[in-house]
């Protein structure tokens, strides 16, 4: 099992470094094939969805915003609204290699379904990059379009996200959440732009990263992968997309995550983040991955210097090219306690992508620091936001506890 991990993680990073044609012809001749036929064809038919049918399927109406950045993104911001036009806005964040669809990948026990219900107008983010977005003059085979990491998410698609939900809904504030890399963006906006604090009347980061002092035991893997070794040694890297599964790559995930005598090959990648299968149901499992997006190679880089770092800075170019940017050897950190906006922390015991003792840190920073609930299943890990069945009663209850009481 450890060698088969190894073999995944090194093939699904090898675009890092490998342009090789023979890959691109190995790619067009399986894409002949079909390799998900064992998928139940009621989750192949969610899969093939789009996310405004997604929302409808599941019987809440949905739209599609476009915002454009001063930098020339296009990005899709969903919305599910509320009958009641005086209701709550609330903006959620996904995580790094994730997109907005994944906030109502788990059916009607979704992070996006379970605040609808509650009354919130949600909205529902997409970072440049996602399969949701484009840009003005760059095409995503262009280098150019790849140049950014999460450092010009939190200073253009989530202020630009922002301002367009507030003209729209003609509101003064948001609620803002957002799951791991998530609330890395809404701490590095906060942190560096502090009007957006008058702009939010609370933030519920859900699995907060800000810190990685306290790596888990699975770390050590890093070593024997090279190419994601990368990721943490080097800062100068050639601009383009990683970790993207499409054709025959995506099916046969799928068909791996529906299949009984293999499904623990899919269980590996959840367990890197802490995991209990006995919190996630099984038959969404292509579904989960379905949902995965690719992202820029600076964005995993940058995720990966907030533990080479030891806290959130602008990104490393290295000592030469900082000099130049930022003039100074080292890009300047975010101040987490410049953040003035109430804050509420949720977090899992078993998560190790936002260890306990981390999140404490992160709370220990925060000024206006309301509360931080652990969930209370010592099983809770980094996925169980969006994955776990019992995610209601175990978060969102006091989520939306928490979330009124700031607006109010």
């Amino acid at each position: 099992m450890y060698s088969c991990s190894i073999f995944l993680l090194n093939y699904l990073f090898i675009n890092i470094n490998s342009k090789s044609q023979s890959f691109a012809s190995l790619d067009s001749f399986l894409n002949q094939f079909t390799f998900n036929a064992n998928v139940d064809p009621s989750i192949l038919r969610e899969i093939s969805l789009n996310p405004t049918e997604v929302m409808n399927l599941y019987g809440y109406k949905g739209e599609n915003h476009s915002v454009t950045t001063d930098d020339g993104y296009i990005l899709t911001v969903l919305r599910i609204p509320d009958v009641n036009p005086n209701s709550i806005p609330i903006l959620l964040l996904h995580g790094s290699n994730g997109r907005s669809d994944q906030f109502f990948i788990n059916g009607h026990t979704s992070p996006a379904f379970i605040l609808a219900d509650a009354g919130f107008d949600v909205w529902l983010a997409n970072f440049r990059g996602t399969s949701f977005t484009s840009h003005k003059k760059y095409t995503t085979k262009d280098k150019q379009f790849w140049d950014f990491s999460w450092q010009e998410m939190a200073q253009q698609d989530l202020p630009h996200s922002i301002d367009y939900i507030l003209n729209f809904t003609k509101h003064e504030k948001i609620i803002l959440s957002g799951h791991s890399m998530g609330t890395t963006v809404g701490f590095a906006l906060l942190s560096s732009q502090p009007s957006y604090n008058h702009k939010v009347a609370g933030f519920l980061p859900l699995a907060p990263v800000a810190y990685s002092n306290y790596p888990p035991n699975f770390f050590q893997i890093y070593k024997h992968i090279p190419s994601f070794q990368k990721l943490y040694t080097e800062t100068n890297f050639e601009p383009r997309q990683i970790l993207y599964l499409d054709g025959w790559k995506l099916q046969l995930v799928q068909s791996i995550c529906a299949s009984k005598t293999f499904y623990f090959i899919c269980e590996l990648q959840w367990n890197l983040f802490g995991y209990d299968p006995y919190l996630y149901n099984k038959t969404r499992a292509p579904i989960f991955v379905s949902r995965s997006d690719g992202a820029s190679i600076k964005t995993f880089a940058h995720v990966a210097q907030i533990r080479t770092l030891k806290g959130m800075h602008q990104y490393n170019y290295g000592k030469e090219m900082n000099q130049k940017r930022y003039n100074s050897s080292m890009p300047p950190a975010y101040n987490l306690s410049k953040i003035s906006a109430p804050v509420v922390l949720f977090h899992g015991a078993n998560d190790v992508a936002a260890d306990p003792l981390d999140v404490a840190l992160i709370g220990q920073k925060l000024p206006n620091l309301q509360a931080k609930e652990l969930i209370p299943d010592p099983r809770f890990s980094h996925m169980d936001f969006m994955f776990a069945m019992n995610m209601k009663r175990l978060v969102y209850d006091k989520f939306i506890e928490h979330a009124k009481n700031m607006w109010n």
